[in-house]
């Protein structure tokens, strides 16, 4: 077990090297400047870059928690079945014996991204991936199974009216609490991208009652799935998407990348 290794210290932990920890130890990685990395026990991780514009680990199995105070897209985690990438936040991530993996974010957001789909996860939600799967939903940590199970089938395109129903009745977005409301808007938002035609006008309709469309974007244009549409309504929903207190320098940052993706 190497522990106690910095990434920017190559005599420590090198390019290539496997940290490996046993069932009860943990070992702690500080990321340059920018933050720290607890690796869980039982868990094999590999360093794969430790640069000043770039710091990348793999996850082959376990877990490990990260901090990050930063501008976004410096830190990478990869594991068999996603790719994380920080956008200034807090996280754990968990990857099992299958590979499967599942992220849940404590502050900030990160983009989990597997082939040609992404999930962003905001604080205060849960996502999982599966191998050869794609990055599903995500949803709030006190969501119940059975709410996550039919996510899971509208997710793979297995679901029906049914279990959008129950996930509807899960998130509360009628009565909850600000925070509740702001969870469900951010599922609410992929979701309206992962269920077939004859759902969607439920999902936008659900979504619109949290926070109304902002100019210029339509119904049509929503159920059609417009690029332009879907991303100026996140935008617009993006205030909603964190609650923790982040520095000057990272709320710039996600700026000037939420500039880079219109």
């Amino acid at each position: 077990m190497v522990a106690g290794a910095s990434l920017t210290q190559p005599g420590d932990l090198e390019a290539g090297q496997w940290l490996i920890t046993d069932s009860v130890s943990v070992a702690q990685l500080g990321v340059g400047r920018i933050g720290t990395v607890e690796v869980g026990p039982n868990s094999r991780v590999r360093l794969d870059k430790g640069r000043r514009t770039e710091h990348r680990l793999t996850l082959a199995e376990g877990s490990l928690s990260a901090v990050i105070d930063a501008p976004p897209r410096l830190f990478f985690v990869e594991t068999p079945s996603a790719l994380a990438t920080d956008l200034g936040c807090a996280y754990t991530i968990e990857v099992d014996s299958t590979g499967a993996s599942r992220i849940h974010v404590t502050g900030g957001w990160v983009e989990l991204k597997q082939g040609g789909r992404v999930s962003l996860v905001s604080a205060g939600l849960v996502a999982e991936v599966d191998v050869g799967g794609a990055p599903g939903t995500p949803y709030p940590v006190g969501m119940s199974d059975e709410a996550r199970a039919a996510l899971g089938r509208l997710d793979r395109g297995a679901g029906g009216d049914a279990d959008l129903t129950v996930v509807f009745g899960a998130l509360y977005p009628e009565t909850g609490t600000i925070v509740v409301r702001q969870q469900a808007a951010i599922t609410l938002w992929h979701l309206l991208q992962r269920v077939d035609d004859g759902m969607r006008p439920r999902v936008y309709q659900r979504l619109a009652a949290i926070s109304a469309p902002p100019d210029k974007v339509t119904m049509e244009g929503i159920l059609t799935l417009e690029r332009p549409m879907l991303e100026r309504w996140r935008r617009d929903l993006n205030p909603m998407w964190s609650e923790e207190d982040v520095p000057l320098v990272v709320r710039a940052a996600r700026r000037l990348w939420e500039w880079t993706m219109r």
